[in-house]
Protein backbone atom coordinates (compact mmCIF):
# COMPACT_ATOMS: atom_id res chain seq x y z
CA UNK A 1 0.00 0.00 0.00
CA UNK A 2 2.64 2.78 0.67
CA UNK A 3 4.31 1.73 -2.65
CA UNK A 4 1.05 2.62 -4.18
CA UNK A 5 0.43 5.97 -2.39
CA UNK A 6 3.93 6.91 -2.91
CA UNK A 7 3.35 6.40 -6.63
CA UNK A 8 0.43 8.03 -6.59
CA UNK A 9 1.85 11.27 -4.71
CA UNK A 10 4.57 11.12 -7.02
CA UNK A 11 2.47 11.82 -10.21
CA UNK A 12 0.52 14.58 -8.76
CA UNK A 13 -2.65 12.16 -8.87
CA UNK A 14 -4.14 13.65 -5.25
CA UNK A 15 -3.85 17.08 -7.14
CA UNK A 16 -5.87 15.60 -10.08
CA UNK A 17 -8.83 13.46 -7.96
CA UNK A 18 -12.13 15.56 -6.84
CA UNK A 19 -14.46 14.89 -4.31
CA UNK A 20 -14.34 11.36 -2.73
CA UNK A 21 -11.18 10.35 -4.52
CA UNK A 22 -8.88 12.76 -2.67
CA UNK A 23 -10.50 12.10 0.52
CA UNK A 24 -9.51 8.62 -0.01
CA UNK A 25 -6.01 9.30 -0.58
CA UNK A 26 -5.72 11.37 2.08
CA UNK A 27 -7.03 9.10 4.60
CA UNK A 28 -4.69 6.43 2.76
CA UNK A 29 -1.73 8.83 3.70
CA UNK A 30 -3.29 9.55 7.04
CA UNK A 31 -3.25 5.87 8.01
CA UNK A 32 0.92 5.51 7.75
CA UNK A 33 1.54 8.26 10.82
CA UNK A 34 0.50 7.37 14.60
CA UNK A 35 -2.17 9.77 16.21
CA UNK A 36 -1.89 10.68 19.96
CA UNK A 37 -4.55 13.24 21.71
CA UNK A 38 -2.53 15.85 23.21
CA UNK A 39 -5.44 18.32 25.32
CA UNK A 40 -7.90 19.48 22.18
CA UNK A 41 -5.76 18.33 19.37
CA UNK A 42 -5.25 14.90 17.98
CA UNK A 43 -1.70 14.88 16.25
CA UNK A 44 0.96 12.75 14.66
CA UNK A 45 2.97 11.03 16.96
CA UNK A 46 6.59 11.16 15.17
CA UNK A 47 6.11 12.84 12.17
CA UNK A 48 7.13 16.17 11.43
CA UNK A 49 6.89 18.17 8.28
CA UNK A 50 9.86 20.89 7.12
CA UNK A 51 9.83 23.74 5.13
CA UNK A 52 12.10 26.87 3.93
CA UNK A 53 12.33 29.87 2.43
CA UNK A 54 13.89 32.93 1.47
CA UNK A 55 12.99 36.46 1.87
CA UNK A 56 14.21 40.41 1.93
CA UNK A 57 13.22 40.32 5.53
CA UNK A 58 12.96 37.20 8.26
CA UNK A 59 9.48 38.19 8.51
CA UNK A 60 9.06 37.93 5.18
CA UNK A 61 11.17 34.45 5.09
CA UNK A 62 9.18 32.86 8.20
CA UNK A 63 5.60 33.86 6.81
CA UNK A 64 6.80 32.02 3.23
CA UNK A 65 8.01 28.74 4.61
CA UNK A 66 4.75 28.35 7.00
CA UNK A 67 2.68 29.06 4.30
CA UNK A 68 4.58 26.84 2.56
CA UNK A 69 4.28 23.98 5.31
CA UNK A 70 0.70 24.80 5.86
CA UNK A 71 -0.12 24.36 1.86
CA UNK A 72 1.83 21.25 1.82
CA UNK A 73 0.60 19.79 4.87
CA UNK A 74 -3.34 20.61 4.09
CA UNK A 75 -2.14 18.67 0.46
CA UNK A 76 -1.04 15.86 1.76
CA UNK A 77 -3.97 15.09 4.70
CA UNK A 78 -6.35 17.50 4.17
CA UNK A 79 -6.80 21.27 5.37
CA UNK A 80 -7.93 20.07 8.96
CA UNK A 81 -4.17 19.16 9.58
CA UNK A 82 -2.98 22.42 7.59
CA UNK A 83 -2.61 24.59 10.57
CA UNK A 84 0.85 25.78 11.69
CA UNK A 85 -0.47 27.57 14.81
CA UNK A 86 -2.29 24.21 15.72
CA UNK A 87 1.35 22.34 15.10
CA UNK A 88 3.14 20.58 17.49
CA UNK A 89 6.86 21.10 18.44
CA UNK A 90 6.95 24.24 16.45
CA UNK A 91 10.18 25.51 15.30
CA UNK A 92 11.34 27.89 13.36
CA UNK A 93 15.01 28.72 12.53
CA UNK A 94 16.36 31.73 10.69
CA UNK A 95 19.79 33.01 9.31
CA UNK A 96 21.00 35.90 6.52
CA UNK A 97 23.30 35.70 4.01
CA UNK A 98 26.26 37.86 4.94
CA UNK A 99 27.05 38.75 1.34
CA UNK A 100 23.41 39.00 0.04
CA UNK A 101 21.47 40.16 3.05
CA UNK A 102 18.54 37.45 2.51
CA UNK A 103 17.18 35.26 4.86
CA UNK A 104 16.52 31.89 4.77
CA UNK A 105 14.00 30.67 7.57
CA UNK A 106 13.38 27.05 7.87
CA UNK A 107 9.73 25.51 9.59
CA UNK A 108 9.25 22.58 11.07
CA UNK A 109 6.41 21.13 13.04
CA UNK A 110 4.06 18.12 13.41
CA UNK A 111 0.90 18.21 12.04
CA UNK A 112 -2.44 18.28 14.44
CA UNK A 113 -5.73 19.01 14.06
CA UNK A 114 -8.76 19.99 16.34
CA UNK A 115 -10.39 16.59 17.64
Amino acid sequence: MRGLLLVLVTFGFINSATGSEANWLQRQAQRLHDEQVEGEKKCYTDHYHYREAEGKTQKVATDSAIDYWQGFTAWEYGMKWGSWSLASDRKVECEQNAKNRIWLCKVSGRPCRLR
